[in-house]
């Protein structure tokens, strides 16, 4: 826990072009989940035609082995979570299944947990498409290139080191 917690306040905290370096097992054991590690930045997020949250908010992802984090900074204000991933795919859409998310205050101490939950995802070289269910059967297959009325699409793009 307490390595998830230095991870994130790093991550809140970090200079934009940094990203973290490819485990080497993962490049042979597990080609998708090494292919997302790093850095991403959200770039867009739509819901039913139009897009959702608050405009000025910056997001974040960074994947460091079997561990997703994610930081949104909104006028000074950060929120940031953590989890441990699994990639698969059901009927050829690929699929993050995330467990054990755990939310952290501002001082990277926990501050509660989250359901495990599922992400459909689709890799373009340095884009990364996220789709959710919103509403509905949240375990139903979601192509992110063909989202519904309840799904939420987020693009990604990866963050370059300098």
């Amino acid at each position: 826990m307490r390595a998830t917690a230095l991870l994130l306040l790093a991550l809140a905290g970090s200079t934009p072009g940094v990203a973290a370096p490819v485990p080497t097992h993962l490049m042979k054991e597990h080609p998708d989940l090494a292919a997302l590690q790093g850095r991403w930045k959200v770039e867009s997020k739509s819901y039913r035609g139009g897009s959702f949250g608050f405009p000025d908010t910056e997001t974040v992802w960074e994947f460091r082995g079997d561990t997703w984090a994610a930081s949104s900074k909104w006028h000074g204000y950060v929120s940031a979570s953590a989890s441990k991933v699994a990639l698969d795919s059901v009927d050829g859409v690929k699929r993050l299944k995330y467990t054990s998310c755990r939310r952290l205050d501002k001082d990277g101490k926990p501050d509660g947990e989250e359901p495990d939950g599922v992400l459909w995802y689709r890799l373009d070289g340095d884009e990364l498409t996220v789709a959710n269910r919103v509403r509905g059967d949240k375990g139903r297959v979601v192509d992110p290139a063909k989202p519904d009325d309840d799904t939420a699409v987020m693009v990604l793009v990866r963050v370059k080191n300098d």
